[in-house]
């Protein structure tokens, strides 16, 4: 978890890399993101934003999200 995905290297770094490699594998992105999404939520196929101007509750819905996804994933894996 990162609070400095505003940093102006980071963005525009982590945006071409999501996209080139998602892309290349055929796969979506999913973006976990707070406030208003930022600029990672248009690269993003499916931004996830949690509302809210704290980050630590902004953190702890991304780990109940996190962790929900993981079970959704083992359930249709046929392990949950």
């Amino acid at each position: 978890m990162r609070e400095s995905v505003l940093s102006p290297k980071l963005c525009p770094r982590a945006q071409a890399a999501q996209r080139a490699a998602a892309r290349s594998l055929g796969v979506h992105t999913v973006g976990l993101l707070g406030r208003d999404g930022g600029p990672l939520a248009a690269p993003s196929d499916v931004p996830l934003i949690v509302p809210g101007q704290s980050t630590a509750r902004i953190q702890e819905a991304h780990i109940f999200i996190g962790h929900n996804l993981c079970a959704l994933v083992e359930k249709g894996l046929g392990r949950g």
